[in-house]
């Protein structure tokens, strides 16, 4: 039997703190042979927490993790992305680092070079394509001809260290990116800021070279959170809820009087963080289950650098 992979998640706040309940949980499925070794906040009290919570040692130096684990994950701020990322992947170890990938295109660059000439593992937490919904429509939809995604937040100082394009947007750049193969340009984009010194808000357009169109809008300034998304196909105008779970098809039928059929499916809201972190783990035994790479994150930070360039050259004429 495989040795088990060793495991352990860097940046144990919020969101790292779930990640490392979803490793505890596979670690008690035989199926997956992992074992979550330990956590790391450089806020030591916190690992100390979260490491006593689930049964692990808890680290405050990532330097220490060195020669006692295999894969990690990096659930960090967004600008510590890059250095902890190319630290663990020069040093022999798989990583999962959340979204964004890093801050820029040249580190997301360096980071998919290092990772394929030392024959590692490197994902990102775009957990989107893993939502239930998400999968279900991909699956339906027959030539679409529209796509229009929608995520809006409420303002949260965490994640306020970037723009809304690298904490929101970037999840549905993503999930389009992923639902088209041929190549993309901007049309068009808008964004603002009201209460960080970078975008707050933004939508932008664009076109397919197979003649797709998309919209998508995103907002970190809103009451209510909402995620979702509106495709439009030969036959059918689909709107799934990345947030309940329901996806809604409507359709033309062949009655006089009502020729619209509105039809609604509870697909579920499933458990993301735990799909990302399985398909990681996976990826690792040399298993495809639908990761999300480097290099495909690298694609979705290429598009954010596009629209926030376009917007500042339209502000600079």
């Amino acid at each position: 039997m495989a040795l088990k992979t060793r495991a352990a998640v860097v940046g144990v706040g919020y969101l790292g703190s779930f990640h490392a309940q979803k490793y505890k949980a596979l670690s008690a499925r035989p199926d997956m042979n992992v074992e979550l070794v330990g956590v790391c906040d450089l806020h030591f009290p916190q690992a100390q927490k979260i490491g006593a919570d689930l049964g692990v040692q808890a680290y405050s130096r990532p330097e220490d993790l060195l020669g006692k684990v295999d894969a990690v994950t990096i659930a960090t701020i967004t600008p510590t992305h890059y250095e902890l990322t190319k630290f663990f992947l020069s040093n022999g170890i798989h990583v999962n680092v959340e979204k964004p990938i890093c801050l820029f295109k040249s580190e997301a660059e360096d980071l998919v070079k290092i990772a394929k000439e030392k024959g590692l593992v490197l994902c990102v937490g775009h957990s989107e394509r893993f939502n239930p919904v998400f999968r279900e429509l991909r699956g339906s939809i027959h030539q679409p001809r529209y796509l229009e995604f929608n995520r809006y937040a409420p303002f949260k100082l965490r994640g306020s260290d970037v723009s809304v394009l690298h904490d929101l947007m970037i999840h549905d750049l993503d999930l389009m990116l992923s639902m088209n193969s041929t190549s993309v340009r901007l049309v068009s984009a808008q964004a603002g800021k009201m209460v960080t010194k970078t975008y707050d808000w933004c939508s932008a357009s664009f076109e397919f070279e197979s003649g797709v169109h998309c919209q998508i809008n995103c907002s970190r300034l809103s009451k209510e959170m909402t995620r979702s998304i509106r495709v439009v196909d030969e036959k059918n105008i689909w709107i799934g809820n990345l947030q309940t779970g329901e996806l809604e098809k409507t359709m033309a039928v062949d009655h006089p009087e009502n020729p619209v059929h509105h039809e609604t499916k509870n697909i579920g809201r499933g458990d993301n963080l735990l799909s990302e972190t399985e398909a990681f783990l996976l990826e690792i035994q040399g298993k495809k289950a639908g990761a999300v790479h480097g290099i495909d994150a690298m694609r979705a930070l290429d598009l954010v650098e596009t629209i926030i360039g376009s917007i500042e050259s339209q502000r600079g004429s």
